[in-house]
C-alpha cells in the first residue's frame, strides 16, 4: 500500500477542511474528524496511484479522474470497515478523501513530498 508523507497528509487534511463544513461541529473537531477519515483511507491507497499521479500531472481531465475515483472508492471501501456503519455511509467518508488525492493528477498540481 502507498505511504503518504506527513506534509501530504497535512495538506490533504487542510484541503478537505477548507472544502467541507460539517454542520454543528466546531472547527477543531471538524479537523479531527477529517484527519481520522484521511487516516482510514490513505493506508489503503493502492501502490499504482502514486506513479499514476506523477505521470498524469501533465493533463488528466476531471472526467478522466472521475472514472479512477469510482474505481478507487469501490476498492478502498472493500478494505475499510467502520463498525456498525453501512457500506454506503463508509463510501461517504472515503469519496471526499479519494477525490482530494486525485486532484493532484490535474495539470499544474503535484503531491507534496
Amino acid at each position: 500500500m502507498m505511504v503518504f508523507s506527513t506534509a501530504a497528509i497535512d495538506q490533504l487534511v487542510q484541503v478537505l477542511n477548507d472544502q467541507l463544513d460539517l454542520p454543528f461541529v466546531p472547527e477543531s473537531q471538524e479537523e479531527r474528524v477529517i484527519r481520522w477519515a484521511v487516516g482510514l483511507v490513505t493506508p489503503n491507497i493502492p501502490e499504482w496511484v502514486l506513479p499514476f499521479l506523477i505521470s498524469a500531472a501533465d493533463g488528466l481531465t476531471p472526467e478522466d479522474i472521475a472514472v479512477h475515483e469510482d474505481t478507487l472508492v469501490a476498492e478502498i471501501n472493500k478494505l475499510v470497515d467502520v463498525p456498525w456503519t453501512p457500506e454506503n455511509m463508509e463510501e461517504l467518508l472515503i469519496r471526499p478523501v479519494v477525490h482530494a488525492i486525485l486532484q493532484y493528477a490535474l495539470p499544474g498540481n503535484s503531491l507534496p513530498q
